[in-house]
C-alpha cells in the first residue's frame, strides 16, 4: 500500500550494555540498562540529530530499558514522547540469554547454516525464528506508518514524515534484510554497531537505504 506522503525512518541501535561488552545474549528476557559507554553513545546519537538539523515528528522504541534509555537524550533534545511497544523487542533467544556467546559456538554455525539455506522457521532453542521476528516487527511499523501518514495527509502536511525506531541489532537484520531486498537468508551481511543509526525512504512499498550503520557521531563516545 503506498503511502500519502513519503517517511525518513531512522533505526537506531541501542547504546553498549555490560552484556554487549561480555559478549553475552540478551534478547527479549534479558532487560539490561546501559553502560557508561551505552549512556555516551545514546548522547552522541542526540548530539547528531542536532547537528544535521533533523526534526523528528515521532519516535519509538522496544519495551527493554536499554532502547529507552538511548532514546532519552533526543527525546529530550526534540520534546517528544517516546512510544515503548513490543513489537520491537529483540528476538527471543530462549535458552541462550544470559550466557556467553562463546560457549555455543557450534550451535550458532549450525543456526546460522541453516538460516542461510532457507530454513527460517528454525527456531532458537526455546525462543523465535527469524520468520516470526519479523512478522511481529514488520507488522507494527507498516501499520503504524501507514496511520501517521494518513493522518498527516488529512492535516494537508506535505512534508516527508520523519521517524525514529530505537530497537536491538538482530532486529535491525532482521528488518533490513527485508527491506532491502536481501531476503532472510542474507541477514548475516547487515552490519550494526551500538549507538549506529540506518536511515532508509520509504514509500510504503518500497525501502531504499540512504545510510546504513552509520558511526561517525560515534568517534568521540
Amino acid at each position: 500500500m503506498l503511502l500519502p506522503t513519503t517517511c525518513n525512518l531512522y533505526l537506531i541501535r541501542h547504546g553498549q550494555t555490560d552484556y554487549n561488552k561480555e559478549q553475552k545474549f540478551q534478547g527479549r528476557g534479558i532487560d539490561a540498562p546501559l553502560n557508561a559507554l551505552g549512556e555516551a553513545q545514546a548522547r552522541a546519537v542526540a548530539q547528531d540529530f542536532k547537528e544535521r538539523g533533523i526534526v523528528l515528528d515521532y519516535m519509538f522504541c522496544s519495551s527493554l530499558k536499554r532502547t529507552m534509555q538511548t532514546a532519552k537524550p533526543l527525546a529530550k533534545l526534540q520534546s517528544l514522547e517516546v512510544q515503548a511497544v513490543r513489537e520491537l523487542d529483540e528476538m527471543d533467544f530462549g535458552t541462550l540469554e544470559g550466557t556467553h556467546i562463546k560457549d555455543h559456538l557450534p550451535l550458532l554455525e549450525h543456526l546460522q547454516q541453516q538460516w542461510s539455506s532457507g530454513h527460517l522457521e528454525l527456531k532458537v532453542p526455546g525462543g523465535e525464528h527469524p520468520k516470526q521476528v519479523f512478522a511481529r516487527a514488520n507488522g507494527f511499523i507498516r501499520q503504524t506508518l501507514s496511520t501517521l501518514a494518513s493522518n498527516a495527509s488529512r492535516d494537508g502536511s506535505q512534508k516527508p514524515l520523519e521517524i525514529a525506531f530505537f530497537i536491538h541489532g538482530r532486529l535491525l537484520r532482521v528488518l533490513l534484510s527485508e527491506w532491502l531486498g536481501l531476503g532472510l537468508a542474507n541477514m548475516h551481511r547487515i552490519e550494526h554497531t551500538n549507538g549506529a543509526i540506518n536511515h532508509l525512504v520509504t514509500d510504503g512499498h518500497r525501502f531504499e537505504a540512504v545510510e546504513c550503520n552509520r558511526t561517525l557521531h560515534l568517534k568521540d563516545s
